[in-house]
């Protein structure tokens, strides 16, 4: 059985590999910035989530 955690992490790493395929690479960061805030969070928090599991 998987536990919240894990379906949260699954989704956002999905949301963060539609946004990375669906955007120019040089445009990736430059759109993020023009998003609405809302969908800053996803993003935001799997690539902390990602630099955190890869420093430790």
């Amino acid at each position: 059985m998987m536990n919240y955690q894990q379906i949260y992490q699954q989704i956002y790493i999905f949301l963060y590999l539609l946004y990375l395929l669906h955007l120019p690479y040089l445009l990736r960061l430059p759109c993020l910035l023009y998003l609405p805030y809302f969908l800053h969070l996803p993003y935001l928090l799997y690539l902390l989530y990602f630099l955190v599991i890869h420093i430790m």
